[in-house]
């Protein structure tokens, strides 16, 4: 109340209503209404309601909140490459980074787990803003949908597309980083290498990156006059081992608990991450097209982040883990009979997985590069190169000394597919089979 001269006056502030509005009835029939008005207050005082407007209050109460939650994940050997495991599409791009650093630099990381794992952390904004840059470099404006095993997109058909804006990403200010720019690498000079054209933005958007809790956490922040959007990303765990995330991991760690851990703590590296995909909008007060659009670009990035990063989505795209634990059981049965079973019924012919096809080309160039670098070297048992594909990350142990090695080119050889092994040679001898490697 204010007690002015001349009287007392009551200053009210009533604020707007985000429910389901109230309705002038102009015209009335008994108790059916004929005619009716939908107002709600704005910033410019009351205003009729529209349709999109209308449909939106009866749906919705309060400004439009938007939350999404996922786990990143990196399985990494002792040089920082990326293992056989589980990766998402996005975790591709750390080689991108990794093989710019200096040999100094490389050192440090592999041996000091503190910086390892601070190196890993300050890159991920840099690594989600490159799989979002793929996307969004002609238009922030896009449709994306998983159709038929493959990603489509395309640009939003509007007649009256909103504002777009450029940003490039070696302009995008940052506050917090203490390990990137203290390298002996260039780290501006290579995201302005690395990133070259800008990333489209809606109009009046700014884009924020700030680390927090000494450079383990970080936000990517979107900051628009109609929306605000923040990527979190905050580090559960990470360092030596490998903390049984992988599916194969989990078999193999309970079946050989000790030699496991053992040897992933002293052969790997890794990085958990919970991540957090934020987003609240400013009430349609009038142009509900703009909002609908904003809406579409929250979806278009969450579905990047999800198609790219989402590790527990890739997770389920593997076997479940009693299945691999039931094969591992009858590899080792296999291993022990005298001669490959015939089947005394007709069977479906078992295809090559492509994940397993892709892991004999591995192998195949792991070879090669064997015999290149030892020329003296004619012929070399199979299992002998096991501390070399393990390194390499072909496989995560040798319990069985050569067991690994030794099912997956049987398999081969029950699928007639040795060729794709250039440098493999097999002795069939009366009870069992030998295998080698030969320059």
């Amino acid at each position: 109340m204010i007690d002015e001269r001349g009287g007392f006056f009551v200053v009210l502030y009533i604020p707007k209503k985000k429910i389901v509005p109230h309705a002038y009835i102009q015209k009335r029939s008994g108790a059916n209404i004929i005619d009716r008005v939908y107002y709600i207050r704005t910033s410019h005082g009351k205003e009729p309601v529209s349709d999109g407007q209308l449909e939106y209050l009866f749906r919705n109460e309060g400004d439009p909140v938007y939350n999404h939650s996922f786990r990143i994940a990196f399985e990494l050997d002792t040089e920082l490459d990326l293992t056989d495991g589980i990766a998402p599409l996005g975790n591709y791009v750390l080689p991108k980074f990794k093989h710019l650093l200096t040999a100094e630099d490389s050192k440090l990381l592999e041996s000091d787990n503190v910086k390892f794992t601070l190196w890993l952390n300050e890159l991920m904004p840099y690594m989600i803003l490159s799989t979002l840059h793929e996307f969004f470099q002609k238009s922030w404006q896009l449709n994306l949908s998983d159709d038929f095993g493959r990603t489509q997109y395309g640009f939003v058909p509007v007649d009256n597309p909103e504002e777009s804006e450029t940003i490039l990403i070696s302009e995008i200010p940052r506050e917090g980083m203490s390990l990137l720019d203290i390298l002996s690498w260039d780290f501006p000079g290579i995201i302005k290498d690395l990133f070259v054209s800008p990333i489209h933005v809606p109009a009046g958007t700014k884009i924020r990156i700030v680390y927090q809790n000494n450079g383990n956490a970080s936000t990517i922040e979107f900051t628009n006059a109609c929306f605000n959007m923040e990527i979190i990303v905050g580090m559960l765990s990470g360092g030596a081992g490998l903390p049984q995330k992988s599916i194969r991991n989990e078999v193999w760690s309970q079946r050989y608990p000790r030699d496991h851990q053992q040897y992933s703590m002293t052969h790997f590296r890794y990085l958990d991450a919970a991540c957090y995909f934020n987003a609240s909008f400013n009430f349609p007060e009038y142009d509900m097209q703009g909002f609908a659009d904003y809406q579409i670009y929250y979806n278009s990035i969450r579905f990047i982040l999800d198609r790219n990063w989402n590790f527990d989505l890739a997770r389920n795209k593997f076997p479940a883990k009693e299945i691999l634990a039931i094969d591992d059981k009858l590899n080792e049965v296999l291993e022990r009979l005298p001669m490959p079973v015939k089947p005394t019924t007709k069977v479906m012919k078992k295809e090559l997985s492509e994940k397993k096809l892709h892991k004999i080309g591995r192998i195949d160039q792991i070879v090669r590069d064997y015999f290149e670098a030892n020329k003296t070297v004619k012929e070399i048992p199979a299992k002998d190169l096991m501390p070399l594909f393990i390194k390499k990350g072909i496989f995560l142990s040798d319990p069985k000394n050569g067991l690994y090695i030794r099912n997956l080119l049987r398999d081969m050889d029950r699928e007639n597919k040795l060729h794709l092994l250039k440098h493999v040679k097999v002795a069939r001898n009366q009870v069992n089979r030998s295998w080698y490697f030969t320059r």
